[in-house]
C-alpha cells in the first residue's frame, strides 16, 4: 500500500511522500515510473531487458548468431554484430561532422541489402507521458538522422519505441514495429514493461500489500464464523421441535 493511499483514503496521519526520494507524494506510478532512487536500477533493467528482445528479432531476422532464446542472449555495452546483409549496434555513438548532442540511441540498425538505417530508441515512460515521449523521440534524434544519412548515403528512420509502464502502447507503435518488419511482437513487450513494473512495485512496497490483505481476509472469515454461531445459538434444538410432534401423535392415539 502506498502512503499516499493511506494518507489520503485511510486518512492515517503520514506525509505521504515517497519512502525512497522523499520528494514526491509515494503514488503507483511514482514509483514505477517516476522515482529518481530506482532510475539508476530497476528502470535500466527494465529498459534493457525490452531493448534486449527488439535486437534478438533483428538479429534473427539476418542470421546472425544469437541464442535461441532472447531472453538468454547477453548485451555488453556497446556491442556491434554485423554480416553480410545487416549491421546491429547497442548503445554505439555516432561521430558526426557537426556537434550532435544526441548521438547514442539503443539501437542503430542498418539493412545493406535496402540500404536503410534505423535509429531506434525505447522507452518506459508514465503512461500519462506515452505521446509526449513520442514526440520526443521524434525530435532528439531529428539532427542525428540528418547527419547520418548525409555522411553515410543512407535512407534513415527514427523508430521510437514507446511502451507505458502497465505495457500500455499509442496506436501509432504497430507503424514503427512494422517499419523494421522483423516479426517483433508487441504483446511481448508489453508483457515485460508490465512485468517488471509489477515487480518494482512489490520489492518497494515489500510484504504490506500481503500483509493487509492476509488481515483483512482473517477478519472477514472470523466476522463470517462469528454470524454463522450466533445463528444457530437462535434456533431452536432439533429435539425441541420433534418434542412437540411426538406428544400430539401420542395424545391423539389415547383419545382413540
Amino acid at each position: 500500500m502506498t502512503i499516499q493511499h493511506q494518507r489520503d483514503i485511510l486518512k492515517e496521519p503520514v506525509d505521504g511522500k515517497c519512502r525512497l526520494c522523499v520528494t514526491k507524494d509515494e503514488t503507483t506510478q511514482h514509483i514505477i515510473s517516476g522515482c529518481e532512487k530506482l532510475a539508476g536500477t530497476y528502470y535500466v533493467r527494465r529498459h534493457n531487458n525490452l531493448v534486449q528482445y527488439v535486437y534478438w528479432c533483428l538479429a534473427k531476422k539476418h542470421n546472425i548468431e544469437v541464442s535461441n532464446l532472447w531472453w538468454k542472449e547477453t548485451l555488453v555495452q556497446p556491442q556491434v554484430k554485423e554480416n553480410e546483409t545487416a549491421k546491429i549496434m547497442w548503445e554505439m555513438p555516432v561521430q558526426t561532422d557537426v556537434n550532435v548532442t544526441h548521438n547514442r540511441p539503443d539501437l542503430i540498425y542498418i539493412n545493406k541489402i535496402t540500404n536503410e538505417t534505423y535509429l531506434i530508441d525505447i522507452t518506459v515512460p508514465s503512461d500519462y507521458n506515452i505521446g509526449p515521449k513520442e514526440i520526443e523521440k521524434l525530435s532528439k534524434y531529428h539532427l542525428l538522422k540528418t547527419e547520418i544519412s548525409r555522411l553515410w548515403n543512407t535512407q534513415t528512420t527514427v523508430i521510437p519505441i514507446v511502451i507505458g509502464v502497465t505495457g500500455i502502447v499509442a496506436k501509432s507503435i504497430k507503424k514503427y514495429i512494422d517499419q523494421l518488419d522483423a516479426s517483433i511482437d508487441i504483446h511481448i513487450l508489453q508483457k515485460q514493461a508490465a512485468i517488471h513494473s509489477s515487480t518494482i512495485l512489490s520489492k518497494v512496497l515489500g510484504d504490506t500489500v500481503f500483509v493487509r490483505a492476509t488481515e483483512e481476509q482473517h477478519s472477514h472469515t472470523d466476522t463470517h464464523t462469528k454470524d454463522i454461531l450466533e445463528t444457530q445459538n437462535t434456533l431452536p434444538s432439533p429435539s425441541t421441535e420433534a418434542e412437540p410432534a411426538i406428544q400430539e401423535q401420542n395424545t391423539q392415539q389415547f383419545t382413540i
